[in-house]
């Protein structure tokens, strides 16, 4: 008989519902891995340590502004994937004109 062990790792639609967003923006999340989001690959599978989370929302709580939406997540990481191609962009022109 097993004992009632509580769940460690939580898989991404266990994360977002914790975490009040979509499971898109979760993967999002993880795909561009946002300023330090925790999750392990296992295989093909995204796992996210529940006590890493907690403690990642916690560092990360907003105090100023208040989030509103999935969409509102999903402008800042846009921006931020935009930082990102623009930086890469400048780069290889560099490269290309050296």
């Amino acid at each position: 008989m097993e004992a009632n062990i509580p769940k460690r790792m939580l898989d991404v639609a266990e994360a977002s519902k914790l975490i009040g967003v979509s499971r898109d923006t979760v993967y999002s999340m993880v795909r561009i891995r946002q300023e330090g989001f925790p999750f392990v690959r296992v295989r093909n599978r995204i796992l996210i340590p529940k006590d890493s989370l907690l403690e990642w929302l916690g560092t990360n709580a907003q105090t100023d502004k208040e989030y509103k939406s999935d969409k509102d997540i999903l402008c800042i990481l846009s921006v931020e994937k935009k930082k990102r191609i623009k930086k890469l962009l400048h780069e290889m022109i560099d490269v290309i004109f050296e």
